[in-house]
This record gives C-alpha cells, structure tokens and sequence, in this order.
C-alpha cells in the first residue's frame, strides 16, 4: 500500500498513524470494534501504527471529510499541512510529506 511504502521510507523522521474512522465493522452490517482494527491490520498487512478503537470516533471526526480513506498531513508546528479525501498516489503523498520536514 502507499502508507506501508511511506512509512518504510519516513517512519525515522515522521511519525505514523491510523485512525479508526468508520462506526459499521467490516462485514457492512455490524458495529465496527476493536476487532475490525485487528482484522483490517491483518487482511491489508498494514505495518504503521493504528490507534485503538475509539467508538466515540472523536479524533476521527475532526480529519474526516466524508470519504476513506482521508489522509492528513500535520507539520511540526501541529496545523494541518496536508488533508485529502480518497486514494493519493504515492508521489503526491510523498512531496506533501517532505514539505513537512
């Protein structure tokens, strides 16, 4: 995945992290739990740090804009550098990273 490549390129000098941002689990039907975080970790192979579950999805709706995957970037002085809704390509990703550092 990008993120995977991003965070095996960056993950020394910027810090990663996913955030739980859906309220219906996995199989389209359910509430979502700590354990669709477990198994979207597992079915994606996903390598960066994912946060526990927060029910509330309090942190999550303060990035997410409607759309998954949304995908923030937050320089060092922790305003928001970079925020899409839906898939980026790595180079995009990447350039919006390095302009953080």
């Amino acid at each position: 995945s990008v993120i995977n490549r991003l965070y095996k390129e960056f993950s020394q000098r910027v810090a990663f992290i996913s955030i739980p941002g859906s309220d219906t689990g996995m199989d389209g039907t359910s509430p979502s739990s700590q354990l669709d975080v477990l198994n979207f970790q597992s079915k994606f192979q996903v390598r960066y740090p994912i946060a526990e579950y927060d029910g509330s999805l309090t942190l999550a709706n303060v990035y997410l804009q409607g759309g998954f995957p949304t995908v923030a970037v937050i320089a060092k002085n922790k305003t928001i550098a970079y925020l899409n809704s839906g898939e980026v390509s790595y180079a995009d990703l990447e350039r919006e990273i390095k302009k953080t550092l």
